[in-house]
């Protein structure tokens, strides 16, 4: 039996998360996650916080053998797997249970009209054929790269600036144009979400006659910094100076490390980074969960006056 968290599950929780698979490279390194405070801050907060917790009973009696937790993201349109307990490697019965609970992470969040559910795992075959079999599909690769130390002071160049109120469309239409059809449609991160999306306001954009050739969003915590970057294919070779100065802005003493996610489609940017210093810390797939599927619909025009009218035909 699957169902959502109560706070009576909470040590069974704490028990758990010690055997769990935690999700997403960016979320590990940039926080220090907690799932049983996630759990019950989730609970009482109506899920505005924390996490959303659907836990696995095994049907023996109603005490939790495993977890799933699903985070929403700010816009509200998709959650999250951030964690699921126990790991693959605890038993045999667990590539069953995982399957189960992802399963039903899809279900609830068609409930709560969430459209799509991501996960970000380590690239391996058995987690994606779990995930396959749970109605996740491949969206992708990325490689995580980090930089620790002190970093060269760099000019500012001088077509980088901030991002602006008012930058949204033209951001979206970046990614649009940038990112791989299918990677896109996968994502579905049209106009609406990048308007309320922490990425799109944060960070600083390359700008060449008033058209946006690049976007580098930053996020930082007191764990270190994290970079994505989006780059038109044919300006990639001529990023450094602006890796180079928002490296030594976002942290010159070198006091946190900094990350960088490179898509697997974004030739050239991971050789840019070497130059820079960086190494390659791992690679983690990217799937997706679609719980709603959009559709044209026809609707018939009504020609108001004419309802009920008989009709006419010439002879």
């Amino acid at each position: 039996m699957i169902r959502p968290f109560s706070l009576r599950d909470a040590p069974a929780i704490w028990h758990l998360q010690t055997r769990g698979a935690a999700f997403d490279y960016k979320r590990r390194l940039l926080s220090s996650p907690n799932p049983t405070r996630s759990a019950v801050l989730g609970l009482v907060s109506g899920h505005y916080v924390g996490a959303r917790t659907l836990v696995h009973t095994g049907g023996a009696d109603d005490r939790p053998i495993a977890f799933v937790q699903l985070l929403p993201r700010e816009e509200g349109a998709c959650w999250d797997v951030s964690c699921i307990a126990p790991a693959l490697d605890d038993g045999q019965d667990v590539a069953c249970i995982w399957q189960d609970l992802l399963a039903q992470a899809v279900i609830t969040a068609a409930e709560q009209r969430v459209s799509r559910i991501y996960a970000r795992s380590p690239v391996d075959g058995e987690s994606a054929a779990i995930l396959r079999r749970s109605g996740f599909s491949m969206v992708g690769c990325e490689e995580i790269f980090v930089s620790s130390g002190r970093r060269p002071q760099a000019p500012m160049p001088p077509n980088l600036r901030e991002v602006r109120e008012g930058d949204e469309f033209a951001l979206s239409e970046l990614r649009r144009q940038v990112i791989p059809p299918l990677v896109y449609q996968a994502q579905w991160f049209g106009p609406e979400e990048a308007a309320s999306s922490a990425r799109a306001r944060n960070g600083y954009v390359w700008v060449e006659e008033g058209k946006l050739v690049a976007h580098m969003a930053l996020e930082s915590t007191g764990r270190g910094h994290w970079i994505e970057c989006i780059v038109r294919p044919g300006r990639r070779g001529d990023l450094l100076p602006h890796l180079r100065w928002l490296m030594y802005m976002a942290d010159g003493e070198g006091s946190r490390p900094i990350y960088v996610a490179v898509p697997d489609y974004t030739v050239g940017l991971g050789w840019l980074l070497r130059m820079l210093g960086f190494e390659s810390l791992g690679r983690q797939q990217v799937m997706v969960a679609h719980t709603v599927s959009r559709v044209t619909v026809a609707r018939p025009a009504v020609a108001h006056g004419l309802e009920g009218s008989v009709d006419m035909v010439a002879h």
